[in-house]
């Protein structure tokens, strides 16, 4: 799994980079053939807009989400992606 980490307008600290390296791994036990993940974190005035875009083989998963807060942002767009690949595990499973 390829994970690409970009900040717009701001840097990245080595600690953040960490805890989205956490939070993306968690991906895994959704699908293990996941090849790409892209997280996308950009800075405008005093919001943050976290964008992740997940893809694998036949599939591609986006979530964009706004806060003031920078972590939440990230929680918020984690579980979002989280909960799209649980869905389709299940629907997956049920067929």
């Amino acid at each position: 799994m390829n994970l690409t980490i970009t900040g717009r307008h701001f840097e990245i600290s080595d600690d953040l980079k960490k805890d989205i390296e956490k939070r993306v791994h968690r991906f895994k036990k959704y699908f293990a053939s996941i090849i790409d993940v892209n997280v996308i974190i950009s800075r405008e005035k005093e919001r943050y807009i976290a964008e992740i875009i997940l893809s694998a083989k036949k599939m591609i998963r986006t979530t964009k989400q706004e806060n003031a807060d920078l972590h939440l942002c990230l929680n918020k767009a984690t579980d979002k992606i989280e909960a799209q690949l649980s869905h389709l595990k299940d629907k997956i499973k049920n067929k």
